[in-house]
């Protein structure tokens, strides 16, 4: 709706680029990961390095993301201010996903809670809270907001503010 009814007013300000799904496959099976039990959401991370400060590392780029950083760089864009990514995660995360993920790296699959709502994640090295109060209070118009599970933690992270 948005790219249909306001993109094009804030076009003069800046330029938007949306990529509806990076991973294809997970989106016909309603799932975020792809065939090999990897999220391409949050597998921007071309050799798997570790991010110093940054308490979720992802793993190395998946074909997915690769074909998307790919493509990034064909754009010639020298620094990018922003990047939002939007998806869902749902009841197969803990029913499927996490138990795939465990048994292709030889662990015991844990059981987890699934946050009911929209939630942000964000980079703890850069802590954009006014941003995100924003982005919450606008999504909150239209959705309902994940509450931190018993322990205070949102997706086995410390939640440094509401959502």
């Amino acid at each position: 709706m948005f790219l249909e009814t306001k993109a094009l007013q804030y076009s003069e300000f800046f330029n938007i680029l949306v990529i509806p799904s990076v991973s294809p496959w997970g989106y016909e099976t309603v799932q975020r990961w792809n065939a090999q039990a990897v999220d391409p959401n949050r597998s921007f991370n071309p050799n798997g390095e570790i991010v110093p400060g940054r308490s979720f590392n992802p793993e190395a780029a998946t074909e997915e993301s690769a074909a998307l950083i790919a493509y990034l760089k064909t754009l010639d864009v020298e620094q990018w201010t922003c990047h939002i990514d939007l998806h869902e995660t749902t009841d197969t995360d803990e029913t499927e996903f996490r138990p795939a993920k465990a048994a292709r790296d030889g662990e015991e699959s844990k059981p987890g809670i699934i946050p009911d709502g929209f939630y942000l994640v964000s980079d703890s090295t850069n802590p954009q809270t006014e941003w995100h109060s924003a982005m919450i209070n606008g999504v909150r118009k239209v959705t309902h907001i994940a509450p931190a599970d018993a322990d205070g933690l949102i997706i086995g992270e410390t939640v440094a503010q509401e959502g």
